[in-house]
């Protein structure tokens, strides 16, 4: 994962989407709630790419198919969309 951070501020390079494809194995962020609402849950999920259109992506996660959207996908290798909320994407360029 250290080559997806910036060298000079240390949090993450801007990852290419558009180098997905089908049959990739990606990473996804997924979230459930609760029946009223009052909690919210999102984890990260291994996938593979069954589809692409637009800007959504069509994975499998076991037996499951889901269409979720591109920017909630990444490369498995990767940090995923919710560590990259945590932590930040690189602003400086300093990387680059």
């Amino acid at each position: 994962m250290n080559n997806y951070r910036c060298s000079v501020c240390d949090k993450f390079l801007p990852i290419d989407k558009s180098q997905t494809k089908t049959g990739d194995k990606v990473s996804i962020s997924v979230g459930t709630a609760n029946k009223n609402g009052t909690r919210i849950r999102y984890t990260s999920k291994r996938a593979c790419v069954v589809d692409i259109t637009g800007d959504s992506v069509t994975v499998t996660t076991g037996r499951k198919e889901m269409v979720v959207s591109l920017d909630m996908v990444s490369p498995a290798d990767a940090p995923n969309a919710l560590t990259v909320a945590f932590i930040g994407e690189c602003d400086c360029k300093g990387g680059i």
